[in-house]
């Protein structure tokens, strides 16, 4: 919890303080997700590669995000007052859940740099029809906030795949630089 409270301040986020914290509870997200699911993935599977950090503090190998499912990526804003739009409280809900497991799973102290290459899983819990590069967009800025990557336009190189009928919907995103295995 201390670890965790720690990187949470180093983001600006309070975790102990919040009403996210143990338990995230995410309306509209097909269900519960919360913090402690990506905790409880990652002990699940041991096969993660862990976070590596080299002489500058780079991760030397790849770096493997496991995030819970976003919000419906067509109903984001909503209008308030005159020609004024807000995210809405399901999607800031969802950014803060997804800052913090970012900070719980990538801790290093500098970005990744140079040309990048994303592979994505779409584990889905339904057979409906959508557009990945939707779920994509969210996902990568958050991960510029949050230092993953200097910006998302260093990647070069991206693959999908998606999966139906799980039990928990989640996606997971490894990200490797060009020219590593």
């Amino acid at each position: 919890m201390k670890s965790l409270n720690k990187v949470c301040t180093r983001r600006g986020l309070k975790a102990s303080d919040s009403p996210f914290y143990p338990r995230i509870e995410m309306p509209g997200v097909y269900g519960a997700s919360s913090l402690a699911w990506v905790r409880r993935y990652m002990r699940a599977h041991p096969d993660l590669p862990p976070v590596l950090l080299g002489p500058g503090e780079e991760p030397l190998g790849p770096v493997v995000l496991v995030l819970p499912w976003p919000p419906s990526a067509n109903h984001r804003l909503t209008p308030v007052g005159k020609g004024t739009l807000v995210r809405k409280p399901e999607v800031r809900d969802y950014g803060r859940l997804a800052e913090l497991a970012i900070a719980t799973q990538h801790r290093p102290q500098a970005p990744l740099t140079g040309p990048l290459h994303t592979a994505w899983e779409f584990h889905q819990h339904d057979a409906r029809r959508r557009d990945l590069d939707n779920l994509m967009k969210e996902i990568q800025d958050l991960c510029t906030k949050m230092q993953v990557w200097q910006d998302d336009s260093q990647i070069d190189a991206w693959s999908g795949r998606r999966f139906r009928g799980v039990a928990q919907p989640y996606i997971k995103l490894t990200i490797t630089k060009l020219g590593q295995p």
